[in-house]
């Protein structure tokens, strides 16, 4: 497709995108919560499926549960492809905005997304950097690749020690602008 015509073409599913969403919202604020439970899980699944329609998704999952159970987290690795190429076109990482982030993923010709659910973590009596930790390595084991940095060495909560500068935790700021959680005790 020449250049100008798949910009003419990202242009219009950004403005699809954009109505799809309006749409949601729409949906959210006047009659989501009156819905029966089962209605929300089908007009959900509705509008998930018409996002990845217009954005060129394909969704491929040889392994899925027959049944997700209820308070489970899905944790997921963004790997891309395109014919067989894997792509780094839907990343969002680092300081990307929303919008370069829909941008780079409207001018992809289409993208597939392959969906592998691995073993369920059991969380009870856990902290959150060892599940954390955890998921790092069963995805890392499930894509048979190495891990990009060690897992968490055993620390106190509310402390980075041992963590390497790359690591998610070390990047992330040391002070909130909201306020700490009142003390339930």
């Amino acid at each position: 497709m020449p250049r100008r015509a798949a910009v003419a073409d990202s242009l219009f599913r950004l403005a699809r995108l954009g109505m799809h969403l309006a749409r949601g919202l729409w949906i959210v604020q006047t009659r989501y919560a009156r819905l029966a439970p089962v209605e929300q899980d089908r007009a959900l699944e509705g509008w998930s499926r018409q996002l990845l329609a217009i954005l060129r998704v394909r969704v491929a999952a040889d392994n899925a549960p027959a049944v997700i159970p209820d308070r489970c987290l899905l944790v997921s690795n963004h790997d891309g492809g395109r014919t067989g190429d894997q792509t780094d076109a839907a990343a969002y990482v680092g300081d990307m905005s929303f919008v370069a982030s829909m941008w780079r993923i409207a001018r992809e010709p289409g993208l597939e997304v392959e969906l592998r659910f691995a073993a369920a973590i059991d969380a009870r009596g856990r902290h959150r950097r060892e599940l954390a930790a955890m998921a790092r390595e069963l995805i890392a084991r499930e894509l048979d690749r190495p891990l990009a940095y060690p897992a968490v060495p055993d620390t106190a909560p509310g402390t980075d020690a041992g963590l390497p500068d790359g690591s998610p935790s070390a990047r992330r700021p040391t002070r909130s602008p909201y306020p700490a959680p009142a003390d339930p005790a």
